[in-house]
C-alpha cells in the first residue's frame, strides 16, 4: 500500500505484514492547509509480466479534508508571549524599585521589610500573571 498525505512529502509505502504488525498510521501536517490522502493498494508483480521492483495498482481511493491549527501550536504560543510578558514585567517592576531605591537614604536590604515588601510585590505580579494566564487559556481552549 502507498499513502500519499498531500502536503508535498513522501509517500508512505507498507506491505500487508507492516500494516497487520501496526495498523495504526500516523502523520503529521506541519502547517493548516486544504489536503487530499491518496492511497494505492499495491501488487508486486512476477517476474514474466513486468520488471521487478515495479508495482501493478490494484485500487486506489481519496480522502480531502482541512488542515486547521493546532490548540497546543496556540497555547504553546500564549505561554511564550506570558512568559515574556512575565520577564517583561519584572524587568520593569525592578528598574521602577531600583529608581526608587536611588532616591531614597537608605539603600535596598539596609531595612529589614525591604525584603518582605520585594517578597509580596513578586507574589501579587505572579498572581496577576497566573490569572492572566488561566483567562487567556479558557479564550483559547
Amino acid at each position: 500500500m502507498r499513502i500519499d498525505f498531500g502536503d508535498g512529502g513522501p509517500a508512505l509505502v507498507r506491505n500487508a505484514e507492516e500494516l497487520r504488525q501496526q495498523p495504526l498510521l500516523q502523520h503529521l501536517y506541519t502547517r493548516p492547509q486544504l489536503a487530499e490522502v491518496r492511497i494505492e493498494a499495491l501488487q508486486e508483480p512476477t517476474a514474466e509480466v513486468l520488471d521487478p521492483g515495479s508495482e501493478i495498482v490494484v485500487g486506489e481511493g481519496r480522502l480531502a479534508f482541512t488542515v486547521g491549527p493546532s490548540r497546543i501550536s496556540l497555547t504553546r504560543s500564549a505561554a511564550s508571549f506570558f512568559f515574556s510578558l512575565r520577564f517583561a514585567l519584572a524587568l520593569a517592576v525592578g528598574l521602577l524599585i531600583q529608581g526608587w531605591r536611588l532616591w531614597d537614604e537608605h539603600p535596598f536590604g539596609s531595612r529589614s521589610r525591604d525584603y518582605l515588601e520585594a517578597f509580596a510585590l513578586g507574589a501579587g505580579i505572579e498572581g496577576v500573571i497566573e490569572a492572566l494566564t488561566k483567562v487567556f487559556a479558557g479564550l483559547v481552549g
